[in-house]
């Protein structure tokens, strides 16, 4: 066929480029309906045969985070054939630890994470969009992983992408079992703890003490961003460089 694939939109003279397939993370900035919306600014559509993951049509709202996967057409829209909606999502780089293909899993930080028929698989090392398959992923290779925890309490894979050089592991997700005391708290099975070089940021890079930064947790409700240096992950607890409160609206 003559679709071709981008990761990018591709604009000429001010308008999206026609028949172009291509996958689009971002928010719902403009809401009229399920068939009329804009994600970042660009005009989206959907149609009877559009699939939703985490979700339905009437599920799309202003602000909601997803992904897009379609095919753009005459009007400037992408034609959505998937959308991913994302309630508590997991956002991950680092390395591969192991793959199973049988399984259609791998494991990062010591979690199992599931790939499904809906998973996106990329590879950004590259300016050309390649979609892949798990066989084609290896271990110790740097990767981007966005997830979400099912009601099995299985981590399943939105998103696993190829990427580049990484200098320090990237963890984002949900807060649990806050101990403010101890000044530690769980973020995707592992235990997160803090040190005097440690150092805290609010959703607007502003810097916070550690007492004002754990006053403003709150259990499955909080988004914190973690980084940190290899060697400070052992087994199930991490040693935080840098913490940071993440707001996603």
């Amino acid at each position: 066929n003559n679709v071709l694939f981008a990761s990018n939109i591709d604009f000429i003279d001010g308008a999206i480029e026609e028949n172009v397939e291509y996958e689009l993370e971002g928010y719902i900035t403009r809401y009229v309906s399920p068939a009329d919306f804009d994600v970042d600014g660009i005009a989206v559509t959907t149609n009877q045969q559009t699939q939703y993951r985490l979700g339905d049509s009437e599920s799309l709202a202003l602000d909601m985070h997803l992904i897009i996967s379609g095919v753009t057409n005459t009007q400037g829209q992408i034609e959505a054939d998937e959308i991913s909606l994302f309630a508590s999502s997991v956002y991950l780089e680092g390395k591969i630890e192991s793959i199973d293909t049988q399984a259609n899993t791998f494991n990062i930080y010591g979690q199992t994470i599931k790939l499904d028929e809906m998973t996106l698989l990329s590879d950004e090392t590259t300016e050309e969009f390649k979609s892949l398959t798990l066989d084609q992923f290896q271990t110790n290779e740097n990767i981007y992983v966005i997830a979400y925890e099912n009601e099995d309490g299985e981590y399943i894979a939105s998103r696993l992408s190829k990427i580049g050089d990484l200098t320090s592991p990237y963890l984002s997700a949900l807060v649990s079992n806050i101990n403010t005391t101890q000044q530690t708290f769980d973020l995707f099975g592992l235990t997160i703890s803090v040190d005097e070089l440690s150092i805290f940021f609010d959703e607007n890079d502003n810097e916070l003490s550690v007492e004002a930064f754990f006053s403003q947790l709150i259990e499955g409700e909080t988004e914190v961003a973690v980084t940190t240096e290899w060697q400070n992950i052992d087994g199930k607890t991490l040693l935080a460089d840098s913490l940071s409160l993440v707001k996603r609206e």
